[in-house]
């Protein structure tokens, strides 16, 4: 038995149930946008585009209790400056954070855990630099609510004026 079809219609009907019992607010995108205004950051919003889960890979084993899933799951978030495409690999109960930002421009990419209050946790932040295609890794990722923060490096003569951009809290 493949359960395949019937999963998926089970997660469908699932979706549903929450969209219709417990929809986000309607003013949860304004209401974000508006926690960042008060707390003075000067940061651009990296929105959420897409997310998807790809199709997980079954480890084959001949124990049932070594048996389980490997998982991943694609973002893209979007500015009016750079976009951002994060794949998150869970294999062996270990996680793994590759991406890719457009523009690849010269920059610090950091995986900063996501805190209650307006000063992130730069202290606890992995910090790395895109190659020349603008892509980044963050091996053996732990579990908890992250935002990946872009801060992009002046050109020789061009002053420090640029300014972070982040994406909204994602969960790893």
């Amino acid at each position: 038995m493949s359960g395949t079809s019937d999963d998926a219609q089970l997660l469908d009907a699932l979706r549903g149930l929450y969209d219709e019992l417990d929809p986000p607010p309607a003013d949860l995108v304004d209401g974000v946008l508006a926690r960042l205004a008060a707390e003075e950051l000067d940061v651009e919003l990296l929105a959420l585009v897409d997310s998807s889960e790809l199709a997980g890979a079954v480890r084959g084993t001949t124990d049932a209790a070594d048996a389980g899933t490997d998982e991943s799951m694609t973002l893209e978030f979007a500015g009016a400056s750079y976009r951002v495409l994060l794949r998150i690999d869970t294999v062996d109960g270990r996680r793994r954070l590759d991406g890719w930002v457009v523009p690849a421009v010269p920059m610090r990419v950091s995986l900063v855990p996501d805190t209650e209050g307006p000063v992130a946790d730069y202290a606890a932040a992995s910090s790395t630099a895109p190659d020349e295609h603008g892509r980044f890794e963050f091996a053996d990722v732990a579990h908890g609510r992250f935002r990946i923060w872009l801060h992009p490096e002046p050109a020789g003569d061009e002053q420090s004026t640029l300014h972070p951009f982040a994406t909204l809290p994602f969960l790893i």
